[in-house]
């Protein structure tokens, strides 16, 4: 029994809010408290937990990056044409767009946009904040 593996088992049960994961992460910690006792061990625990409390926080800032943009675009979503976005940009249907935006589950899957459909959806907004302020009307 290696400490790395065991600690990898535990990894896999951290920060859910499923019941049997749950209990699993605690038959697991158990399982390590008990086996791994050195100072060298007690030190690698501290060190994993110390990662995993930082991985899940950079987790939650990207999480809550993520609520503000949905809650920008709910804000603003008489103004964002979403249709011509997603048939012009993506060519794609503008369920397609939402799906992506609301990570609504897609053949079994959270449907997310790519880096490259970031990029792309990004350019969209720009693009036509761009075309929309050199319009003006004559005096």
């Amino acid at each position: 029994m290696e400490l790395k593996n065991e600690l990898e088992k535990l990894a896999s049960y951290f920060a859910t809010t499923n019941e049997g994961d749950v209990q699993r992460f605690k038959e697991q910690f158990a399982l390590i408290r008990k086996n791994f006792t050195t100072e060298v061990d007690k030190k690698n625990i501290e060190d994993f937990f110390e990662s995993m409390v930082a991985k899940s926080r950079q987790q939650s800032e990207k999480d809550m990056e993520y609520i503000r943009f949905r809650a920008s675009l709910l804000e603003n979503k008489d103004i964002i044409p979403m249709s011509f976005i997603a048939q012009h940009y993506f060519k794609k249907s503008k369920s397609w767009i939402y799906q992506r935006i609301n990570e609504n589950r897609v053949n079994g899957k959270s449907a997310k946009f790519s880096a490259e459909e970031i990029n792309i959806f990004n350019f969209a907004l720009k693009d036509i904040s761009k075309k929309i302020g050199s319009i003006s009307m004559p005096a």
